[in-house]
């Protein structure tokens, strides 16, 4: 999670996370799950359609289809029996990193 803090301006963040002790030459998948202002942000859509106080059953389709997280799936391969995953977290983002073994 990259949110806001009292301290300092929220920028975006770059996170690498090695793990080690994998079996030498493995291939896994990765999934990413975020939720960003660009990704799952309802809200931002509803704010862009004028905020409207009712809205049309397409609307409500078009807002519950936006506010899925956006997933995407990987495979990584092992060196050495290590692997380092990179992701960017842009600014009040939180994103779920799954390494299925």
């Amino acid at each position: 999670m990259n949110h806001q803090s009292l301290n300092r301006p929220v920028e975006a963040a770059r996170i690498d996370i090695t793990l080690t002790d994998l079996p030498r030459g493995g291939v896994f998948e990765t999934e990413t799950t975020r939720v960003d202002a660009e990704n799952g942000n309802a809200l931002a859509a509803w704010e862009e359609m004028g905020r409207p106080e009712y809205i049309t059953e397409k609307q409500r389709l078009f807002l519950e289809a936006v506010s899925m997280p956006e997933r995407a799936c990987a495979r990584v391969e092992t060196e050495n029996g290590a692997v380092t995953l990179s992701l960017c977290l842009p600014p009040m983002g939180v994103c779920l990193l799954s390494l299925y073994l």
